[in-house]
């Protein structure tokens, strides 16, 4: 089977699922000379609604529909591309169905969950642009119009009508054009009625992240003034020793005290941002008309009030500030080394632009492979769903050793990717600590020479080990940065989307709010007739 290619642009997703290996072979026998698989799309309901994996394979010719239909096996069929005159979504309440219609009949073609509705409405697009290209250049320009307006109704976008760039999977917002700094301030307005202990809470943050960067100093002072002072210098003996270690004892107190009393208080500023937009939204939610909820799934607005909601709480709370208390901490660390020495300091900060560049591309690489988990493990999901209510059917038919077969087999394709990931995971850990262990040779290295040329301290040289490897925390969590602002806008967006949303009905201005319904109706000046009878 040739290699599939995708013909979208190079920011969309191939819309290839992994083909079973007993089906592939099955699926070539349709083939002809040099044909490849365009579009490949595993459902998640049977044709008859009952919960199981068919396939709908769409080369430049032809469309193969692959159906269990209570067997065994999948039996298949194929459609030519130019026999398809309309490719259609029917939406149902829990299950959308595709459809073609030819010159002399109708097909529902397959039949899914709103759980996989998004891919299926690319899947059309695709299959939409492949049909064109077999008919003639001089067709009905209606007729393409047409089919363009039904492929993208009621669907979710996935490009950007403003830019044109592709919308992620787990948004309907571009966050290219996202205003991102007026949807945060919008956000921030929601912690206004907590601005004291926020305030307080910063306050608390910006003492803890300096006195962070103190046990450093101690350090140094360990080994200047007690432990190894330089030539010349006496040392202040044991009392010295205890001195310097009961000031790092209290230092970790301080920070330790105020870092718990710092996260309590932001978590209530979080809860209460919480509560007030999930209360809002709700109650704004309840107004809005039968039609909103029409055009959206279910799932779709549960998750703005439960997983958007619950992600701004985090930001609000912890996120912002963690930001800004990342960015203190390298501001402090930098001074206090340049201050002690400045030549060291650009030394030790060549591992850093390596850091932040392995730690992006790893995070996009883990974040495709955890999607292909989380895909599979749906099905997985959707295998159990089917079998364990329907475990009368399976033990009437005897097909116990077909079900366990067909489970065993999406488990082995969850460990294969599961393994793609922890090979990833196991990488990233030893590549780490090799740059920061690269960091702290630059240091050995260039600090010792300084060293032995009289340059430098045995305090600044393991004040400056230290500071290498505190770096590498506040490094790794501000390279995520831009991602966690754009995770935070679009949350936001989507739970104002809600807020914004004008109801269909609304009162006027001049309503008047009635007192109190007595329950009695009364009827002035209504007549009733058939549309051929007179009044």
């Amino acid at each position: 089977m040739n290699a599939p290619s995708n013909n979208g642009s190079e920011s969309d997703p191939p819309l290839i699922d992994q083909i079973p290996l007993e089906l592939q072979p099955r699926i070539k026998e349709f083939f002809g000379s040099g044909e490849e698989i365009k579009v490949a799309v595993s459902t998640d309901l049977l044709e008859n609604g009952n919960y199981g994996q068919d396939w709908l394979i769409a080369t430049v010719d032809q469309l193969i529909m692959a159906r269990l239909n209570g067997m065994p096996e999948h039996d298949l069929h194929a459609i030519p591309l130019k026999d398809i005159e309309t490719l259609d979504i029917q939406t149902f309440h829990g299950n959308n169905v595709m459809k073609v219609r030819t010159h002399d009949c109708g097909i529902e073609v397959a039949r899914y969950s709103k759980t996989a509705a998004e891919k299926f409405f690319d899947a059309k697009s695709e299959i939409d642009f492949l049909v064109r290209q077999t008919q003639p250049k001089d067709s009905d320009e209606t007729e393409g119009k047409k089919r363009s307006k039904s492929s993208h109704a009621g669907r979710k976008k996935t490009k950007c009508d403003q830019c044109g760039r592709a919308i992620p999977h787990w948004t309907d917002v571009c966050t290219y054009c996202i205003e991102k700094r007026k949807l945060i301030f919008r956000l921030l307005a929601y912690a206004v009625p907590h601005w004291k202990i926020s305030i307080g809470a910063f306050a608390i943050m910006v003492f803890v992240r300096a006195a962070s960067v103190y046990p450093g100093i101690l350090n140094k002072r360990l080994f200047d003034e007690v432990l190894a002072p330089p030539a010349g210098v006496e040392s202040s003996g044991f009392s010295g020793l205890v001195a310097i270690v009961l000031m790092m004892i209290g230092v970790n107190v301080f920070t330790t005290s105020f870092s718990t009393i710092r996260s309590y208080v932001m978590a209530i500023v979080g809860q209460g941002v919480k509560h007030r937009l999930r209360t809002e939204a709700y109650q704004h939610l309840n107004r809005l008309s039968i039609s909103f909820y029409q055009k959206r799934d279910t799932g779709n607005i549960m998750s703005r009030l439960t997983h958007d909601v619950g992600r701004l709480e985090d930001f609000i709370a912890y996120g912002l500030q963690d930001m800004v208390g990342d960015i203190l901490m390298l501001i402090f660390m930098f001074s206090v080394m340049v201050y002690h020495n400045w030549q060291l300091t650009l030394l030790s900060m060549i591992p850093i632009p390596l850091i932040i560049v392995f730690t992006v591309y790893f995070g996009k690489k883990v974040k495709k492979i955890y999607h292909i988990v989380w895909k599979q493990i749906s099905g997985i999901s959707t295998i159990l769903a089917s079998v364990i209510p329907g475990v009368r059917v399976v033990k009437a038919f005897g097909r116990e050793e077909y079900e366990t077969d067909r489970f065993g087999k999406q488990s082995q394709r969850v460990l294969e990717t599961g393994l793609r990931s922890a090979r990833w995971e196991s990488i990233y850990g030893p590549t780490m600590g090799f740059i920061t262990f690269s960091g702290t040779i630059i240091i050995w290295f260039a600090g010792g020479g300084q060293l032995l040329n009289g340059d430098l301290t045995t305090g600044e040289l393991i004040m400056f080990m230290g500071y290498m490897m505190q770096l590498l925390g506040p490094v790794r969590m501000l390279s995520g940065l831009n991602r966690r602002f754009l995770r935070a806008a679009t949350s936001a967006e989507r739970v104002f989307e809600i807020l914004d949303t004008p109801p269909d009905i609304a009162d006027s201005k001049n309503s008047v709010k009635l007192k109190e319904v007595s329950g009695e109706i009364e009827f002035r000046n209504v007549s009733f007739s058939y549309d051929s009878e007179q009044d």
